[in-house]
């Protein structure tokens, strides 16, 4: 998607997300549909709200991983939205407590 517009056939994508771990800028990208095209957003901050989840993408350092795509809750990044892995933990630690 190079371009700053695509066509879209009927899919019904409404936001399509791109992360590029490995790219040295713009890792980030975000189109919106708008009619029948796919329109790039300008993002100006290392955070963008979602249009159709409940929260904001994000880019994310993981001591394992390195640069990662997650959603947060907030738009700076401090109320993550748990992956499976992180969730189990959660739940085991909390098991070994009680």
């Amino acid at each position: 998607m190079e371009g700053q517009a695509r066509t879209v056939r009927p899919s019904g994508v409404i936001e399509l997300v791109r992360f590029e771990a490995e790219a040295s800028t713009a890792r980030l990208r975000i189109w919106d549909r708008k009619d029948t095209d796919l329109v790039e957003r300008d993002l100006a901050t290392l955070s963008a709200k979602s249009t159709v989840l409940p929260g904001f993408w994000l880019e994310v350092a993981q001591p394992n991983f390195g640069p990662t795509l997650r959603l947060s809750r907030d738009e700076g990044g401090a109320d993550l939205y748990l992956t499976k892995a992180e969730h189990l933990e959660m739940l085991l630690h909390q098991a070994n407590r009680g």
